[in-house]
């Protein structure tokens, strides 16, 4: 990667950090009882998708793929103002990122899997971003939680891809 791009990244991160700033790392995200718990809702095909894979890369556009159609339909719950059912979906969706955050530790720096998931996340983070400001007020915690969860993994992958976790900060600490 040529120096001016790797500083771009740098700076872009930066500004993602600035603008959203995490909380302390006990409290983010599901804890791990919760996660296991709503990953188990997943069913029988998206389990086998997240357990089966030939490489890390394979294994985390599986991850990708079964949290977008989590996104999917939230987003159509939402539409149809069935808040509490679009919850759960939200709910499932954060486990999955989280479990993916958790796999993406057992990966190597500068695997393509790091790459794979920032980008992903990047995409995944506008929907989400949509389904956060159409959410009501007593069911906005759950999206938000949802965002900085996946903001949380896609820093945590974008360090491991440039393996710079001494450049790159997460938004709680300071350069």
């Amino acid at each position: 990667m040529k120096t001016g791009m790797k500083a771009l990244l740098i700076v872009t991160l930066g500004l993602i950090s600035a603008i959203s700033p995490a909380p302390a790392a006990a409290q983010e995200g599901q804890s791990a009882d919760k996660t296991n718990e709503l990953l188990k809702k997943l069913t029988p095909e998206e389990q086998a998708a997240l357990s089966k894979s030939d490489s890390a890369n394979d294994r985390v556009k599986n991850y990708l793929r079964v949290a977008a159609g989590r996104l999917k339909n939230a987003r159509a719950l939402l539409d149809t103002d069935k808040y509490a059912e679009a919850d759960e979906q939200i709910q499932i969706y954060t486990a999955v990122i989280n479990d993916a955050g958790r796999f993406l530790t057992s990966v190597r720096a500068r695997d393509k899997a790091h790459k794979t998931m920032e980008q992903g996340l990047k995409e995944q983070l506008r929907l989400l971003e949509g389904i956060r400001r159409n959410t009501p007020a007593e069911h906005f915690d759950v999206a938000d939680d949802a965002v900085r969860t996946s903001e949380r993994v896609r820093i945590q992958a974008l360090k491991a891809a440039l393996a710079a976790d001494d450049l790159l900060k997460t938004p709680s600490q300071k350069l």
